[in-house]
């Protein structure tokens, strides 16, 4: 009895044995199939679309801003590219989860709103100066798509953990199967350590996928980098994420002085940012003549004497190395060296191969980060120098502003200091020859008249061109006194409604904005046939604004031959204007008439003087 107990438990157990690793084997087939054909195949497809994206992103944008039309045709392969990986994304989906499927929909339906635009571009529908246009449209829409392939990436990644858990949690199954197991059978513990082995290395893959997913990413984004400098940066990181390096650096050529110089690294084992060495003789120099990578290690290039090789020492005792050319359009840049300690496997001919991929992928996209900040800093220096003529332009004004009320109140004083005065002196000389009767009488009596009305003429053209109340700063004070002038001159009521105490320090800006009201008081009277006026002042935003209403026919209305016509007098109150950022905008009121509106920045009101009044 007792043996035929240990006998079915013998038999149990074997049966235990061979049953319950097929049924873990069987399990964990079924999850590595779901995560190499559907959950890895979509994975590699969201990365890849998210760098088809990228290139294409950045021949287009390099196409619209240069017209290089090598650019253009990039644009066509990529998108061709692209628009498989696209449709492998769709027909994987559906085998997916809800939730990443869910993912890739949004991301296809992102890729659909954005790429129409570009497949019009590549296809010649769309002009380049058209797309440069539509530029800042399409930069939002390649962000909601990297936002996109953002999300279903992480869903991606978050399936792939989700199965590597539960491939674990079985992998832990069986060992603790095979452990209970192994008392009986030796074979099923091999058996089960040849299976963990496999595992390990299905594992130790998809590490190296994820590390190169990840520095391809770093890539994509390279046209968000802040510069070149960060952009170099971010390819070293990417070169050591490829390769699985310790270090990594780039090398820049300059031709000119036959010198090399370490531009950006990542890790550790590497040269400095900044060291030179001679061109000639290098690794660089060497994998650029070549065109091809080379693989080596710090001892060979001791023995061959390279310039860095006590660099590469010092650095990295016994280090394996491998060296990449970059080349942009065909022009050689520098070099891409990545470094791996001794004790880590050799350099395989698939890693040396995806570092090269990597080097052209980075030299687009370093290419067009330098474009940007060549327009950039073309842009600044236009800028400057728009803001230097701009400021010469106001100083002038100014100059010519105060220097046109000078030459005023010169004019104005040669008139009351003397032409006045003789007038003054012929009435003088009038009145004694009046008193003999006659013809003689009534001719002394008609020069005397105009005399006098010479005189009055003199004392209004003195007060016109130097009105007294511009000596001092009081705008509000200026403008009331102008109100009752045109009234006293012309019979046009003006009502003036402005805040006390409104003062303008500087004498040109103060003549100027009294010439401009004045002009537009004299327009309504002498174009518009106004009966009545409105000035009003006020300040808000940072501006002041003076509003000039007038219930006549408009600025258009007929103009007589003695008057300046007034689309004279208005554009040039606006090019006055215009030299301070100010503006003058004229049209009609809800009512009949016509409304003026001066805006002007109160920044000049009260800025450092220029000039001194003369």
């Amino acid at each position: 009895m007792r043996s035929l107990t240990l006998l079915g438990f013998v038999l149990v157990s074997l049966a235990a044995l061979v049953v319950g690793p097929v049924v873990v084997a069987e399990r964990n087939g079924a999850l590595r199939r779901e995560l190499t054909e559907v959950v890895g195949p979509l994975a590699s497809a969201i990365s890849a679309l998210e760098r088809g994206a990228a290139a294409e992103v950045a021949a287009a944008r390099g196409y619209a801003l240069t017209g290089d039309t090598l650019l253009l045709g990039r644009l066509r392969a990529w998108h061709a590219g692209t628009d498989a990986v696209a449709r492998r994304l769709g027909g994987l989906a559906p085998r997916a989860d809800a939730a990443l499927a869910e993912r890739v929909g949004v991301v296809l339906r992102a890729r659909r709103a954005w790429v129409g635009t570009v497949e019009a571009l590549a296809r010649g529908d769309l002009s380049r100066t058209a797309y440069a246009a539509v530029l800042p449209e399409q930069q939002r829409r390649y962000e909601a798509l990297l936002y996109a392939l953002a999300r279903a990436d992480a869903a991606a990644a978050a399936a792939t953990a989700a199965r590597r858990a539960r491939i674990a949690r079985a992998e832990r199954i069986g060992a603790w199967t095979t452990a209970l197991l192994a008392l009986l059978a030796f074979g099923a513990a091999a058996a089960t350590l040849r299976l963990g082995r496999r595992l390990g290395t299905a594992t130790a893959d998809v590490a190296r996928w994820s590390r190169e997913d990840e520095a391809l990413r770093q890539i994509a984004t390279l046209l968000a980098a802040h510069g070149t400098a960060e952009a170099l940066d971010r390819v070293a990181d990417a070169a050591r994420e490829v390769a699985g390096g310790t270090g990594a650096l780039v090398e820049g050529v300059d031709f000119d002085r036959q010198e090399i110089e370490v531009l950006a690294t990542s890790g550790t084992s590497v040269i400095p940012v900044g060291v030179r060495a001679p061109y000639p003789g290098s690794l660089a120099e060497e994998v650029i003549k070549k065109r091809h990578p080379e693989v080596t290690d710090v001892d060979t290039v001791e023995r061959e004497g390279r310039p860095t090789a006590a660099l590469l020492s010092e650095a990295c005792v016994r280090c394996r190395l491998a060296v990449v050319p970059l080349f942009s359009e065909g022009e050689p840049m520098g070099a891409l060296v990545v470094t791996r300690a001794p004790d880590h496997p050799p350099f395989g001919e698939d890693e040396v191969h995806r570092l090269q991929l990597l080097a052209d992928l980075s030299t687009l996209g370093i290419r067009q980060v330098q474009h940007v900040e060549a327009l950039r800093r073309s842009e600044a220096a236009l800028e400057a120098r728009v803001r230097e003529r701009t400021a010469q332009a106001r100083h002038l004004a100014s100059a010519l502003a105060l220097a046109e009320q000078g030459e005023r109140r010169a004019l104005a004083h040669v008139l009351h200091d003397d032409l006045q005065q003789m007038l003054y002196g012929v009435r003088v000389v009038l009145r004694r020859a009046r008193g003999k009767g006659g013809a003689q009488d009534a001719a002394v009596d008609a020069a005397d008249a105009l005399a006098e009305e010479a005189l009055t003429l003199t004392r209004r053209l003195t007060v016109d061109l130097s009105p007294p109340v511009l000596k001092g700063e009081g705008l509000a004070e200026a403008l009331r006194w102008l109100a009752g002038h045109v009234e006293e001159r012309f019979g046009l009521p003006v009502l003036v409604d402005a805040p006390e105490g409104l003062t303008v320090p500087q004498p040109d800006v103060r003549a100027l904005l009294f010439q401009v009201v004045r002009e537009l008081l004299w327009t309504a009277v002498k174009h518009a046939q106004a009966t009545r006026a409105r000035v009003a002042v006020a300040e808000a935003d940072g501006v002041l604004r003076i509003v000039v209403d007038d219930d006549g026919v408009g600025a258009a209305g007929p103009a007589t031959e003695a008057a300046t016509p007034p689309g004279e007098a208005l554009a040039w109150a606006r090019e006055r204007l215009a030299l301070f950022d100010g503006q003058l905008d004229v049209g009609p009121t809800p009512e009949r008439g016509t409304r003026a509106v001066v805006t002007f920045p109160l920044a000049h009101l009260h800025r450092a003087g220029t000039f001194a009044a003369p």
